[in-house]
């Protein structure tokens, strides 16, 4: 359906992110001694994410609203054609035209 924006790099992206996440964890517990510390980017990071996920879930929303949207009018001026030639009555495009012949 879409592309990430990332390409074919965003599975390596994720992997990286993931290690470095787990590595600044590793640092606040072994070094640091407080858990709290390495947690709090990898929930800023998670939410960030969750963040990005939602913007492009409302994209999508907006862009199959947009696609039923320009169906229905497709098939309502199908319709108004077809009424107006089940009841004989000329196109805009035929009026355009008859308008430009001289009469006389």
């Amino acid at each position: 359906m879409s592309e990430s924006p990332l390409g074919d790099r965003s599975g390596l992206v994720k992997v990286l992110l993931g290690v470095v996440l787990l590595l600044g964890v590793a640092y606040s517990l072994l070094v640091l001694g407080n858990v709290l510390l390495g947690i709090f980017p990898v929930l800023v990071i998670v939410f960030i994410w969750l963040f990005y996920r939602l913007l492009v879930l409302f994209g999508r929303f907006v862009s199959a609203h947009e696609r039923i949207a320009d169906a229905h009018e497709r098939r309502a001026r199908a319709a108004e054609r077809r009424a107006g030639i089940a009841e004989g009555v000329p196109s805009r495009e035929s009026n355009a035209t008859d308008a430009d012949e001289p009469t006389s």
